[in-house]
């Protein structure tokens, strides 16, 4: 299963190291981490267009929602996602009901891969 990872920026250290984890084998998109803060606006759109088209090359999102957050970008790209049909996990619980509602449940990246 092909799956991209959406997750708020205040979690792009913590998805390093999970990318770090993960083995060779396993394929997962992960957002582009080498822009730090961008700020301007064609930046953030170009970034923002990039992670719609590996939302579109997967089967799958996953939502690194840390006690239950999501942020606003996140919630549109699982929009996105819903509109295009992907299924959605989140690592937990989600505090928002659009997202409990999108989502097939929560579970560890890690075992979502063994299927």
């Amino acid at each position: 299963m092909k799956i991209v990872v959406a997750s708020s920026r205040r979690y792009f250290p913590e998805l390093k190291r999970l990318r770090a984890k993960l083995n060779d084998g396993m394929t997962v998109l992960f957002p582009n981490f080498e822009e730090d803060n961008p700020k301007d606006p064609e930046t953030l759109a170009r970034l923002h267009r990039e992670f719609y088209e590996k939302i579109d090359s997967a089967e799958a999102l996953y939502v690194y929602n840390k006690n239950g957050y999501t942020g606003a970008s996140v919630l549109v790209e699982i929009g996105y996602a819903r509109a295009k049909g992907k299924k959605i996990y989140t690592l937990e619980p989600a505090e928002e009901l659009a997202v409990r509602d999108a989502s097939l449940g929560h579970v560890q990246l890690t075992e979502l891969l063994k299927k």
